[in-house]
């Protein structure tokens, strides 16, 4: 809610009378300040054009129980439940949060203006197909009471205002999507297990999006890098998040910077080779070494995170086979006899794709990036 700095676009209009904790004119909540809807409608129309996939939360849980700080060069700030719109000292309306607890319990006078911020919310850029609802950032149950039964009636809300407006619904995590911590493969695990926690839990009909938050260190790139394709090939993604990515010297760091340029990569992969990830269910028995998500007889794309060779059943009889360099983003004929062999040993990705006649060797040429790809009859 921006709460943080008080130059930011807050969702309602500051008129007083009075003062808020943060010693600005009080807001009044049956008021909302277009510039915050029309700032974030301009964030996710530039991620759209991108093909990318916002996860938004309405709202803030963790505000309501944390003293929060945070520290950008020589700017300190802290924040929590006293800064809340909802607290009577920060509205003119009369509506009183005096503990976390009461921040998300229905009966209670804040709720009829959550449900107002969020079809605002709706209005403005819930428009736009490319958005992942989340109710509230760090749902959690309390020792009085839960919230669980307040995130579903709001998703519920959610869905039922889109619904009147024409909409197409949007996911709504945690009703729809499992929240980020409950995604397997989400904390800091070795690297062996996220894959394979992952498989575990994939569904035909339930999207699995996990993250890289809540690490008991901060990630190197390489290890983003692995999650991701890792994630990728076990019928899951990634979303890319990092705490401090307000903060210059953070965003233009090794492992932020690098992190999101190999995401950048991975996705460039699935559009230009026309993946189609719908049609593709995991299944490690096909090959004999790798991560692997194929759609048996038409695509097949296998991750090896220290390079090798691996042999592939049930291939097409005429396909392109090319190895992308998850680390430079750019691609290569592969050569195979009875098994595909990387390179090296660092990491790489393998995709293999149908194609309807056989081609002469060496005249397809891929549109990711340098050299040519290759038409093989097995």
């Amino acid at each position: 809610m921006d709460q943080l700095y008080g130059n930011a676009f807050v969702p309602y209009r500051r008129t007083g009378p009075g003062l808020t904790a943060d010693g600005q004119p009080k807001h009044d909540l049956s008021q909302f300040n277009q510039a915050h809807f029309n700032n974030w409608f301009d964030i996710v129309s530039y991620a759209n054009q991108r093909y990318i996939v916002v996860q938004i939360p309405l709202l803030d849980l963790r505000h309501n129980r944390n003293w929060i700080v945070e520290r950008s060069g020589d700017i300190t700030r802290g924040w929590d439940l006293k800064y809340d719109f909802y607290q009577d000292a920060n509205n003119i309306n009369g509506v009183d949060i005096e503990h976390g607890l009461q921040w998300f319990v229905p009966t209670n006078s804040a709720f009829e203006y959550q449900k107002a911020l969020i079809t605002k919310v709706i209005d403005t850029p819930g428009r736009l197909l490319n958005i992942v609802w989340k109710v509230a950032s760090e749902p959690k149950h309390y020792p009085d009471g839960d919230s669980e039964v307040w995130l579903a009636q709001l998703a519920d809300f959610i869905t039922r205002y889109e619904k009147s407006l024409g909409l197409t619904p949007h996911l709504v995590e945690t009703r729809d999507i499992p929240r980020h911590k409950d995604t397997p493969g989400h904390w800091l695990d070795p690297p062996a297990h996220v894959h394979e926690d992952l498989v575990a839990r994939f569904s035909d009909d339930t999207p699995l999006i996990s993250d890289d938050d809540c690490y008991i260190e901060t990630p190197s790139a390489d290890y983003r890098r692995y999650k991701y394709w890792t994630s990728l090939t076990a019928g899951a993604h990634v979303s890319l998040f990092h705490y401090l990515l307000y903060d210059t010297a953070v965003l233009l760091s090794s492992h932020a910077a690098a992190g999101m340029r190999y995401l950048g990569h991975l996705h460039r992969f699935v559009r230009t080779q026309r993946v189609k990830l719908a049609d593709m269910v995991p299944a490690e028995e096909l090959f004999s070494r790798g991560r692997a998500l194929p759609q048996p007889g038409e695509g097949y794309v296998i991750y090896l995170p220290a390079g090798g060779a691996t042999r592939v059943s049930g291939l097409p009889r005429h396909f392109i086979a090319i190895w992308f360099n998850p680390r430079e983003g750019t691609v290569s004929r592969a050569a195979v006899c009875a098994q595909f062999i990387a390179a090296d040993r660092t990491d790489w990705v393998l995709h293999i794709r149908r194609v309807a006649t056989r081609a002469k060797a060496g005249t397809a040429v891929n549109r990711v990036g340098q050299g040519p790809a290759t038409t093989i009859e097995p």
